[in-house]
């Protein structure tokens, strides 16, 4: 009896070992280095630019109306033609991210919040605070090229929010590196999808 009660511990050490030193999965492992990333949101710009792909479109029209006033009246006088341009508002996020992992994963996906001014900033907030915050605008995902941002103090990287609708002076935004992201949810961030 003695021997085998040495026999079953020596088997439920090694077991409880051996479950010890199991690799984790890739999912796992992303979301371990998902947790040892930072990102701060340093500054932003407000920009108000052109619709994409409008000038090129008012120009082909602005061609046309005039070769028709051309043609109508021989003359090639179409002053007043112009229109106004349609401008939206694209916000440019000066970010600082860390990495204080050994390796890097090629992308990080960044939660984004724009919140009405009163709300929280910067590094007050939470993900979970900001996005069932009552200050919270909009929210966006944002997918950030990590694989040369190695371990050590930051790589400052830039992104442009584009279309950024009922922006407001004293608006603000929030950077979030969510974590940990719920298992269900996972397939919203493509790092995990590209662990699999």
């Amino acid at each position: 009896m003695r021997k085998t009660s040495a026999w079953l511990l020596a088997i439920a050490l090694f077991a409880g070992f051996a479950a010890g030193c199991a690799q984790p999965t890739p999912e796992e492992r992303v979301a371990e280095m998902r947790g040892r990333y930072t990102a701060k949101l340093q500054n932003f710009i407000v920009r108000e630019e052109p619709l994409p792909g409008y000038e090129a479109m008012a120009e082909a029209e602005a061609d046309e109306e005039a070769a028709e006033a051309e043609g109508e009246d021989g003359m090639d006088d179409v002053d007043g033609m112009e229109e106004e341009v349609p401008l939206q508002t694209n916000i440019l996020l000066d970010i600082l991210i860390r990495n204080q992992n050994q390796e890097n994963l090629p992308w990080l996906t960044l939660d984004v919040a724009q919140v009405a001014e009163g709300g929280p900033k910067g590094d007050e907030a939470t993900w979970e605070q900001v996005v069932v915050g009552p200050h919270t605008k909009a929210t966006w995902r944002i997918y950030i090229d990590t694989s040369t941002i190695g371990r050590g103090p930051g790589t400052s990287v830039t992104h442009k929010l584009l279309n950024v609708e009922g922006y407001e002076p004293g608006d603000g935004f929030v950077v979030t590196v969510r974590h940990p992201v719920p298992p269900g949810e996972r397939g919203d961030y493509p790092e995990f999808a590209e662990a699999s």
